[in-house]
């Protein structure tokens, strides 16, 4: 529940305030604003990480309705305003992602997977139950899938980063 109020009070509301800047400036997008404004817009990310376990806790048509309209709309319009949505799960499904949404996502990241059925849910594509661990994964922009190498960033490793970009360091 809170999360959907989050989603919904705070995300959507900034995704809808930034619509109207943009709007009232006659531009497209956020980087058209950014260029002409006095006060720049920072790109948000916006990360729903665990999205089928936050899913399976939306009980009633009005929960669901609550929680996938927002991301839908953030999906759709997020990217010209410089909010961009990342939806992470362990367990990819047909039903969790409505097809409206997912549509919308057009940057796809598979690791490995049990099955040629989950791959295609996340890249339409098979061969991610073919990965290797350690970052090995599959990145689809678009039409474009290429296979592509992360790496592992550890929890101390990466609070260091994000401090160092807190204090302006990065």
């Amino acid at each position: 529940v809170e999360a959907t109020r989050v989603i919904k009070d705070v995300i959507f509301e900034e995704s809808e305030r930034r619509g109207k800047l943009l709007a009232e400036a006659r531009v497209a997008n956020i980087t058209e604003y950014n260029k002409i404004a006095s006060e720049k817009l920072a790109p948000i990310v916006v990360v729903i990480d665990e999205f089928a376990d936050l899913a399976d806790q939306l009980e009633t048509k009005k929960e669901q309705n609550a929680f996938y309209k927002p991301v839908q709309r953030i999906a759709q319009a997020g990217r010209s305003r410089g909010i961009h949505l990342v939806i992470c799960t362990q367990r990819p499904e047909a039903k969790l992602v409505p097809s409206t949404t997912k549509a919308q996502l057009n940057g796809r990241v598979a690791l490995r997977v049990n099955d040629g059925i989950s791959s295609r849910m996340i890249i339409e594509a098979p061969d991610a139950q073919y990965l290797q661990k350690h970052g090995d994964m599959i990145y689809k922009n678009g039409d474009t899938v290429e296979r592509a190498q992360g790496y592992l960033i550890e929890i101390p490793e990466l609070d260091d980063i994000v401090r160092e970009v807190i204090n302006g360091k990065q």
